[in-house]
């Protein structure tokens, strides 16, 4: 899933690459999202169609320029929803860590290691993708904090 900017400030638009996955991931992201957000409508599109009216170059900067949320907001829509999706992270099974909870994980120095890993890897790509939509970047400190390691 991808969660975009709306057609206006006030909106978000939630792209799943199939239908099967949006019918599974609507109930999901409106139990994190909470009172966040409200459903409005769904749209289904035929990408060859879609991308032959795509504008290119300037245009489609100009284009999208008019469309996006303002970065502060977009940063603590996402943050949020970041912070609900992780709430309970340090004890739930994560099958990267062999099914074990990160909590577990990290009793041994191996799983330490492998547990910062992980948490290095989540920022990384928090990194990369505030970039890409022109935010801050959300700091995942408070996962690190949950399980009492340091950075």
């Amino acid at each position: 899933m991808a969660v975009n900017p709306g057609k206006s400030a006030d909106r978000l638009s939630v792209f799943y690459r199939t239908q099967g996955y949006a019918d599974r991931g609507r109930p999901w992201f409106e139990a994190l999202a909470g009172s966040a957000v409200h459903f409005v409508s769904r749209e289904l599109s035929d990408p060859k169609g879609m991308f032959a009216s795509l504008p290119v170059g300037r245009e489609r900067k100009a284009k999208a320029a008019g469309t996006e949320l303002p970065p502060e907001v977009m940063a603590q829509a996402i943050e949020q929803a970041i912070r609900r999706s992780y709430a309970n992270w340090a004890d739930e099974p994560i099958p990267s860590l062999d099914g074990k909870t990160p909590r577990q994980t990290i009793k041994t120095p191996a799983g330490l290691e492998r547990v910062k890993g992980l948490l290095r890897g989540y920022a990384a790509s928090e990194q990369q993708q505030a970039q890409e939509q022109g935010r801050r970047a959300i700091p995942y400190v408070f996962l690190w904090e949950a399980l009492g390691i340091a950075p």
